[in-house]
């Protein structure tokens, strides 16, 4: 049940990602809800048992993002194990703090990604630090309104 209620979410969430988030812009900047669902679900969650969940929201959102196939999905699988393990290996515990913490090192680890991988497929990323920070803030209030959700689903 929860897994088919993930899939369905992330499905859900991949298509307001690619239709009616780009047009919920703080000073032109979308908040990046398939990456900040992704983080929940792995600071939740060890990445061992949802990689295959991030997998397929990267390959749903590849499909809609206009990259060239693969870049959305390499990026986000990479950024999920790296925050999985810098995780595991520094919190104990969750708290607000350490969420917060991971969401803004997701969203900077994912950002670069993207940016480095998009020069080696010669495709167009745009890196701003300005647009980074007012992603990063953006993301911080979607996580703010998912988390609590997340946590009485998976506790």
């Amino acid at each position: 049940m929860k897994t088919t209620l993930l899939i369905l979410g992330l499905l859900f969430a991949v298509i307001l990602q690619a239709t009616l988030v780009p047009f919920i812009t703080l000073w032109g900047v979308s908040p990046n809800l398939i990456l900040v669902l992704i983080l929940i679900l792995v600071i939740l969650k060890k990445f061992e048992k949802v990689w295959w969940l991030i997998i397929l929201s990267g390959l749903f959102l590849d499909s809609l993002a206009g990259l060239p196939f693969g870049l959305v999905s390499l990026s986000l699988i990479s950024t999920a194990y790296l925050i999985d393990r810098f995780n595991q290996s520094i919190f104990s515990r969750i708290k607000f703090w350490v969420l917060t913490i991971l969401v803004i090192l997701g969203s900077l680890v994912y950002n670069i990604l993207l940016f480095g991988l998009g020069i080696v497929f010669q495709a167009e990323v745009v890196f701003s630090l300005r647009y980074l920070l007012i992603e990063i803030v953006c993301n911080l209030i979607i996580t703010l309104i998912f988390y609590a959700g997340f946590k009485k689903i998976f506790r």
